[in-house]
């Protein structure tokens, strides 16, 4: 048995559901990378300025957490209306946006899933957490 497709079969709708799909997972690796900036500010140095103040660990690790929760949602709204709105430009099809919208949307829990395996990488074991907050190395 051949595991090989004929590309040209493929529908419209069925490229936009590999799109999304392939979008909502640079989306999650970016929530972790978003996740993990404290990792990377605690190594450079920066945090234990801030750290100093009056600013207490909780407060500056929960600031990080609703942006690394924020950030996902708001780029997955925008995959959903940048491919809803092509696909409405190709097909004629206004109505397609809004349910675009809420299927990019509806990948949101996985990527905050992903960013909180993360987070709790971080606070359980902080070295555990480094090879996925590293930088590229170039």
């Amino acid at each position: 048995m051949s595991a090989s497709f004929d590309v040209g079969s493929l529908t419209g709708e069925t490229l936009l559901e590999i799109f999304t799909y392939v979008f909502c997972l640079v989306v999650a690796c970016l929530a972790v990378t978003g996740a993990l900036r404290t990792l990377r500010e605690e190594s450079r140095g920066r945090a234990s300025a801030l750290l100093a103040t009056a600013t207490g660990r909780a407060r500056w690790l929960s600031g990080h957490l609703v942006l690394g929760l924020a950030a996902p949602a708001a780029m997955l709204l925008a995959v959903g209306a940048g491919t809803g709105a092509g696909h409405a430009l190709g097909s004629g099809l206004p109505g397609v946006i809004g349910a675009q919208l809420g299927t990019a949307l509806s990948f949101a829990p996985a990527a905050w899933a992903v960013a909180g395996v993360a987070i709790a990488a971080y606070g359980l074991r902080p070295r555990a957490a480094v090879p996925a907050a590293a930088p590229p190395r170039s």
